[in-house]
Formats: C-alpha cells, structure tokens, sequence
C-alpha cells in the first residue's frame, strides 16, 4: 500500500539530484572560476526543477501514447494526431537532459550579462602596448 508513494518519491528526489548536477555543470561551463555559492544554489534549484518538469511531461506523453502491434502510431483510433506526444515520450531523457543543462548555461549567462551592466566594464583581453 505504500510501496508506491515511496518509488514515487524516490524517482522524484533521483530526478531532482540528476538535475540539480546537471544544472550546476551547465554553468560551470559558462563560469569556469567565477562560479559562486549563490549561483551554485541557483544553478542547483532551477536545474533540478526542469528536469522534474520534464520528467512529468514526458510521462504524461509515455502515459497517453498510442501503439498497435507495438509500435507507436502517429493517428490515434480517433483521428487525433499524436505525432508530438510520441516523439516526446520517445525522447524523454535527451529532454530532461537538454533542459537542465540549457538552465544553467542560462543561469551562467544572465549572471555575466549582469556583472557586464552593472560595472560597465568588459573584460577585454590584455595587449601589450605597441613600440612606437
């Protein structure tokens, strides 16, 4: 009676730490040394949430695909077109994925465009001065 709570729960809290290391990978892809504790916990929050999201949309479509003879059809019996809810349920994981890196690659970027507006300042790379 409550084994299926806790699977629940436990795919749940899987899915959160997948994301929450994807999210937090993401944006030390952008960062590299300037990533902080904020940001980490940002990165880690926000990455964690998407996969979830997608995990539950990709359920959804795996819950409510159409498939004769085993394999997904695209018209269901009724005529309604299903093409996009088995393509979602085909690539469920490259979703989620996707998501929680493209999270914290945002995560990394409105951080940089913000220190940019904020100081004024782009970091130009160094040029020796020229000999005149």
């Amino acid at each position: 009676m409550f084994a299926i709570p806790v699977v629940a729960v436990y795919f749940g809290v899987l899915g959160f730490l997948a994301g929450a290391t994807l999210g937090t990978l993401g944006a030390a892809l952008v960062l590299r040394w300037r990533l902080t504790f904020p940001l980490v916990v940002r990165a880690v929050v926000l990455g964690g949430l998407a996969f979830l999201l997608f995990m539950q949309l990709g359920g959804w479509a795996a819950s409510r695909a159409y498939s004769l003879n085993g394999r997904p059809m695209d018209v269901g019996s009724s005529g309604e077109s299903l093409w996009l809810r088995n393509r979602i349920a085909e690539h469920e994981l490259l979703l989620c994925v996707c998501s929680s890196v493209l999270v914290g690659v945002l995560v990394g970027v409105i951080r940089t465009r913000t220190e940019r507006a904020r100081t004024g300042v782009r970091r130009m790379p160094k040029v020796p001065p020229a000999d005149n």
